[in-house]
């Protein structure tokens, strides 16, 4: 969607409560916006009219690019979704950038408009407004009774009660985001294999059941615009400046045991490089002034504006492309093609390119037309790919716009007109356009089950949402028998998750599932199963599984060796047999950091026993590769829970082991120790940590201290770490006016919940720096920082410090610091006004961010 440029920790804006201090909320200080365009030769970006359109593109060898519809049919279009008779449920944001500084955004002129095409050529025909008046909308989803509108800060339940597809019933389900950058708002809607429904920009899914949210919880933070799936329900999704990201797995199998922090495999940047290939110049984007940001030659060199992605499950193609990805990047006006490769869990993206006589390389679709916007892209009822364009000049939000990008959008014109759109089909050159629709609402239960096997993911998924929204008990049989009998293992794996979305599953169609000769099967039957174990009256039989669930353990495929570890978690407390199998899937394969994680997530409450089993086990004498890495792992996570009397234990374990196990067990919890927000209370002292600090062993002692800071006991002679008491009341005023700075200066980045965004910004919550010494934290705040390495992941993007803003004094920083030090169960002390005072006037003259390196020399 339209490009956002990381404003990090603060924006070098204020909103209304502070007033604007720079000529454009864009800006930032210190940069050098050179207009770089007057030294090329920009050519001219004129409307062209749909009829010409198509001349202005490249595509790959093979493929073709048709008009499906464009304005007055279609204006502004930026989501859509494609119901069972083929019809396309267009999202309009009409009011987004009326002009260059966005006024008049929050007029009620979006809509949602149903597109069809009534004579059967391909080609829609016919606009019906479905629903009107609505602010900045964003995203659309067909569900049970009718389609989901999100027009924050609403979720409506829209429902067309005559048939005449226009909504004659709008009920508000939820609250849903907030209306501001566009970019920064909760988007996509997207159906998931899984019967769930989830969102970009957002951390929450949902269900919907006779126009209400039956189900909903949180899931991790996913992407900015966007959302996909491949065929076996991966989700992908992007940020602006990055291609891809995926999940290897679903989340929740990571959040499951709270002590457990890390996140392999979760969030993964799958795509090496950023680069792009338009067939244009690109000066016109946002910091097009920065060296590197556009090639020699002026075309745009790494992307920023990305927009949507798609996974392409069609039948049009070929097998060859079938889970590959598709890209849009409008500020580049183009869409980039990346071929998908699986390595064990893990995916990696590589970028294909095309020879281009102009322009050496050339991605897979690419426009001479600066107004060619591709923010949208979807598979196809007909095997083919759409794509929304936006068609128009201004491509970023008001929220972002610099002086330079504003001049440049002035000056050539881009600013009007507005109110244009088109949508597009890509096609292979030999294949002609189907003109026959699908006809799925009408279809009978029996037809529909029949779809789940065929090659069209489109058909799939729309065969398996209708069928769970029907929730039809008759379908039961012929789901069950497609589960174990199906010709294809797509349609057996479709018919497993719609048994599930039914609540038909039964443990003999999964016991069977388990044994299935595709992997991709043998994992959804484990899947699916974890319903059967959530269930209220959890099914006779479960236990029968297990068996052949630690076999699945040792099988070839690594995908499946690892659900095969998340699954035995549910098996706990049942059977003694799955705590040995986890130990035993620990000994087996300690190098893989997947396995570890899969196990130990799934311990919950049992770490302890099976870390005991392997520092009793023979073969575990010996410092074998990844070894070291499980006793670590089990310790840390045993640490975090803070159950006093297994942490007395460990204690005592690690003072009786020595070398490579007495090591690894220390650093764990010191490692746990470091992560605490607060003490553990033990009823005594434990002996054996008094002994550990007193070691000869540098590393022992100085992890033992780490370990004692977290700790308390009666009398304790080495003082926990202090709890600061509640704020006075002059802090507590300063506290809640930071919470309307966090608002207007860091939420967009860091988020509410404080945990920041990958590749964009670092988590507050328990950092070193927000808790440490606010010196540093100060230091932070008005310079900016750079270069930031939190555990595995490295934040090399500057955040722009607040020295020279006017509109935010002593007083105001303080508060906000004061705010993000207390919030989130943090209990650092107050930052005293003064203070920033004094590091402001002994830092005079500082005017580049600091390094990681220079704060740690503030120790």
């Amino acid at each position: 969607m339209p490009t956002v440029y990381r404003t990090a920790f603060a924006a070098i804006v204020l909103l209304s409560t502070v007033g604007t201090a720079t000529a454009q909320r864009g800006d930032r200080d210190g940069h050098d916006m050179r207009e770089v365009w007057r030294d090329m030769d920009v050519p001219p970006a004129p409307v062209v009219e749909p009829a010409d359109a198509l001349e202005t593109f490249r595509i790959a060898p093979g493929f073709r690019i048709e008009l499906v519809a464009a304005e007055p049919l279609v204006e502004d279009p930026v989501a859509m979704a494609i119901d069972g008779e083929g019809r396309l449920w267009v999202v309009e944001m009409r009011g987004f950038m009326p002009n260059v500084d966005g006024s008049g955004e929050d007029e009620p002129v979006g809509r949602v408009v149903v597109l069809e095409d009534t004579t059967g050529d391909g080609n829609m025909d016919q606009s019906t407004v479905f629903l009107d008046e609505l602010v900045m909308p964003r995203a659309i989803s067909i569900v049970d009774g009718g389609v989901l509108v999100s027009e924050p800060p609403n979720l409506w339940f829209c429902e067309d009660l005559d048939g005449d597809l226009k909504s004659d019933r709008q009920t508000k389900l939820r609250d849903y985001a907030r209306q501001g950058p566009v970019e920064h708002t909760d988007n996509a809607l997207m159906l998931s294999l899984d019967n769930w429904i989830y969102n970009a920009k957002s951390s929450l899914r949902f269900k919907v059941r006779n126009g209400e949210i039956a189900e909903e919880t949180q899931t991790h933070f996913r992407g900015q615009w966007g959302l996909t799936q491949d065929n076996v329900g991966r989700l992908y999704y992007n940020h602006n400046s990055h291609y891809l990201y995926a999940d290897y797995f679903p989340d929740h199998y990571l959040t499951r045991n709270s002590s457990w922090r890390a996140r392999h495999g979760i969030n993964a940047n799958i795509v090496n490089s950023n680069k792009a290939f338009p067939i244009r110049i690109n000066p016109g984007v946002n910091r097009g002034y920065i060296d590197g940001q556009l090639r020699e030659d002026g075309r745009l060199n790494t992307v920023t504006a990305i927009s949507d992605a798609l996974i392409y499950r069609g039948d049009q193609f070929g097998p060859d492309y079938v889970g590959d990805a598709f890209i849009p990047e409008p500020g580049a006006n183009t869409i980039a093609h990346f071929r998908m490769q699986e390595e064990g869990v893990e995916l990696k993206a590589e970028h294909i390119t095309y020879e281009d006589p102009d322009w050496e390389k050339r991605d897979f679709l690419a426009s001479t037309d600066e107004r060619f916007r591709p923010v949208g892209i979807y598979n196809a009822p007909d095997g083919s790919i759409y794509v929304l364009d936006l068609y128009r000049g201004i491509l970023q939000h008001k929220v972002y716009v610099t002086t330079y990008l504003r001049n440049y959008i002035l000056e050539q014109g881009l600013d009007k007109p507005v109110g244009l759109g088109r949508i597009y089909r890509i096609v292979r050159e030999e294949e002609p356009t189907r003109q026959q629709p699908p006809a799925f609402e009408q279809a009978t239960t029996a037809e529909l089950v029949q779809y789940l096997s065929h090659d069209n993911g489109w058909h799939r998924d729309t065969a398996q949402r209708l069928l769970v929204q029907r929730q039809d008990e008759e379908a039961a049989r012929p789901l069950r028998s497609l589960a174990q009998n199906g010709r294809a293992a797509l349609g057996r794996l479709h018919a497993l998750w719609t048994l599930e979305g039914l609540g038909q599953l039964d443990t003999a169609t999964v016991n069977a599932a388990l044994r299935d000769p595709d992997p991709q099967v043998r994992i959804a039957a484990m899947r699916t199963a974890a319903t059967l174990f959530e269930a209220e009256e959890p099914p006779a039989g479960l236990q029968r599984m297990l068996p052949r669930v630690i076999a699945l353990t040792e099988d070839n495929d690594q995908a499946v060796r690892v659900q095969a570890a998340f699954t035995l978690g549910h098996f706990l407390g049942e059977d003694a047999k799955a705590e040995r199998a986890m130990a035993e899937v620990l000994t087996r394969e300690p190098n893989d950091r997947y396995i570890r994680q899969a196990v130990i997530t799934g311990l919950g409450g049992h770490e302890y026993a099976v870390l005991e089993r392997l520092l009793d086990a023979p073969e575990w004498a010996e410092p074998r590769s990844g070894r070291g890495a499980v006793l670590s792992e089990l310790s840390a996570t045993i640490f975090h829970a803070g159950r006093a009397a297994e942490i007395a234990m460990l204690i005592e374990r690690a003072q009786a082991e020595e070398g490579w196990r007495r090591r690894e067990l220390l650093q764990g919890m010191a490692r746990a120790a470091g992560d605490r927000r607060s003490p553990v209370d033990l009823p005594a002292q434990p002996t054996s940590l008094q002994a550990l600090a007193e070691s000869d062993d540098e590393a022992t002692r100085t992890a033992a201290e780490r370990i004692a800071e977290k700790l308390n006991w009666p009398d304790a002679e080495m003082a926990a770490a202090e709890v600061v008491a509640e704020l006075s009341e002059a802090d507590e005023a300063l506290r809640q006016r930071g919470q309307t700075m966090y608002m207007a200066l860091c939420m967009a980045c860091h988020q509410l919940h404080g945990q920041g965004q990958v590749g964009m910004a670092p988590s507050l919550v328990d950092s070193q720096y927000v808790l440490g010494p606010p010196e540093k934290l100060v230091r932070i705040a008005l310079d900016g920082v750079t270069g930031v390495t939190e555990g595995d992941q490295k934040w090399n993007q500057a955040m722009p410090g607040m020295r020279d803003n006017p509109a935010i004094n002593d007083e105001r920083l303080a508060a906000l610091l004061i705010y993000i030090r207390r919030q989130w169960d943090h209990q650092a002390g107050p930052v005293d006004p003064d203070l920033v005072t004094a590091i402001r006037e002994a830092t005079e003259g500082r005017d580049k961010p600091w390094t990681q390196e220079e704060l740690e020399q503030l120790d």
